[in-house]
């Protein structure tokens, strides 16, 4: 008979409530952590609308789920996409970092795909000769509305360097190679292969290039203190094999109502044309270029939430955009006579 001053209460194999707490909430972290941390830059992102350029599809304040599998998934050390099966269509609404602003995601419909012609006359997108018609989902607003081609800005050297873009891009810049004075990797000044002095140049921003198809490492956006009423900013850079620099400098552009002395844009392969839906309130590929495929994110899919900064905080919930699928919208090819 054991002695009850020794007796031992039976001992539970059960963990305890605090071990069987921690199990879960290690089991939920390491969930969390494989979603968010690995597969989430993968398969689908949420993105912020900060500007009116998609109104009245997309509003300032919308929160926006891309899927960035649509179009392959791009995995870290890899030049190319997995799973690319579908490409970016007439009406998607894309996400994508700029070549102007690299850091910075834009949020624009897929206006044409490779190998189509793009011009714009007024309120008219004209795609392959023929007017698009019947685009519901744009937003035309009081201004000058202007003519394409000719793109409004300098073009990165990107669009001068790749092979498939180049020829399509010389007829809208002048691109010139330049001797250029450095300061610590700067240009501070370079002379224009027409003589005279060296021309002094402020740098604006200093851009690095991203999509490693150019040997290019960086490029500069330049103020030159002279250099004709008709350029108020310029890009430098330098082919890094050759160790030569090279000026581009945008050719005047037409307005509306005024003759187009250039041809319709052609995209080339792997490259899109994106265009704001509140038209005369957007900068897109009219001002700055196509877009390279290997810069598109993903495509836009779903408002998620949104919220109107102009209302006071507890009435700033737009409910009824809550959960709202964003659509692939196009309008009709009408006859180009008409």
């Amino acid at each position: 008979m054991q002695d009850a001053a020794f007796s031992v209460a039976p001992v539970s194999d059960r963990p305890t409530w605090l071990a069987t707490t921690w199990e879960y909430t290690r089991t939920i972290l390491i969930a969390f952590f494989i979603v968010f941390g690995f597969i989430r830059p993968f398969i689908f992102e949420i993105y912020k609308i900060p500007s009116g350029s998609m109104e009245d599809t997309l509003l300032v304040g919308d929160r926006v789920i891309v899927a960035k599998f649509t179009y392959g998934v791009r995995l870290p050390g890899l030049t190319r996409r997995l799973f690319d099966y579908y490409t970016p269509q007439r009406g998607d609404i894309i996400v994508f970092t700029g070549k102007q602003e690299p850091r910075t995601h834009f949020i624009k419909r897929c206006a044409a795909v490779p190998g189509d012609s793009v011009e714009v006359d007024g309120q008219r997108l004209i795609v392959n000769g023929h007017p698009v018609q019947n685009e519901t989902f744009t937003k035309h607003l009081s201004g000058m509305p202007y003519a394409f081609p000719a793109f409004m800005s300098p073009l990165a050297p990107y669009y001068h360097e790749e092979p498939a873009i180049r020829d399509y891009i010389g007829q809208y810049n002048d691109r010139t190679p330049v001797e250029v004075q450095e300061a610590g990797g700067i240009p501070i000044a370079f002379l224009h292969q027409n003589g005279g002095e060296p021309i002094k140049v402020r740098v604006e921003t200093r851009v690095p290039e991203l999509t490693r198809r150019i040997p290019v490492h960086e490029y500069f956006i330049v103020k030159p203190d002279r250099f004709g009423n008709a350029v108020g900013e310029a890009i430098l850079y330098q082919i890094l094999d050759e160790h030569r620099w090279y000026l581009v400098t945008p050719k005047p552009y037409q307005r509306a109502n005024a003759p187009n002395e250039f041809e319709p844009f052609v995209l080339p392969p792997d490259h899109y044309f994106g265009m704001g839906d509140n038209r005369e309130r957007s900068m897109d590929s009219r001002f700055w270029g196509p877009i390279p495929f290997e810069m598109i994110k993903g495509k836009a899919v779903l408002v998620i939430w949104s919220t109107d900064a102009e209302k006071p905080v507890l009435r700033n919930v737009r409910l009824k955009r809550t959960a709202m699928i964003v659509k692939s919208e196009y309008g009709d090819f009408a006859d180009a006579s008409e």
